[in-house]
């Protein structure tokens, strides 16, 4: 009988370092996809959800995070659309560990020049938000190749001017939430 008992102890034991060695390799497997994740994996994976943002030159920016490129993230901050670049992001403070890798490629493939050029085509109103301030506020007239213009004033009565803003400077463009949304 003593052997049968021992036997069941050794048997415990090893199930007991099977188990140890599978939580221990989970462990870091979740380490290692943590250090492979990007920010933008990351926030797609937050769809839906309120976060704060730090941004340089701007200050914190609460928002729910809903489209996400690999270079820019769109979200609501209330009554107000917001197109960040991720060049801006200096903290995040409401995310989890987790990551998505969109297997259709569907925002993450949309750089942010292409984005911008959506809102020319769909005569978007924005505020242009730099390291420096709000640099520009009217339509979003276009989009080079290293910059936007955007008209300042009032078109209807042809009294605009043109601010041209280097993309490179551009870090929040903000918008009433409709004019992102519905269009």
């Amino acid at each position: 009988m003593r052997w049968d008992a021992l036997f069941e102890d050794l048997e415990a034991q090893l199930a007991a370092e099977r188990h140890q060695g599978l939580e221990l390799e989970a462990e870091e497997e979740s380490e290692l996809q943590l250090r492979r994740m990007s920010l933008a994996e990351r926030l797609r994976a937050h769809r839906g959800e309120s976060v704060r943002l730090q941004l340089s030159g701007v200050g914190a920016v609460h928002l729910v995070i809903g489209a996400v490129g690999d270079d820019w993230l769109f979200g609501l901050a209330g009554a107000q659309s917001c197109l960040v670049t991720l060049k801006a992001v200096v903290s995040v403070e409401g995310l989890g560990a987790r990551s998505c890798t969109e297997t259709d490629g569907s925002h993450s493939a949309l750089g942010l020049r292409r984005v911008l050029t959506g809102l020319v085509r769909d005569r978007t109103e924005v505020s242009v938000h730099t390291a420096g301030g709000e640099a520009a506020r009217g339509l979003l007239a276009s989009v080079g190749a290293d910059h936007i213009d955007v008209l300042q004033g009032e078109p209807e009565l042809r009294r605009t001017s043109r601010r041209t803003v280097p993309l490179d400077a551009v870090l929040l463009l903000r918008s009433e939430a409709a004019a992102f949304i519905e269009r």
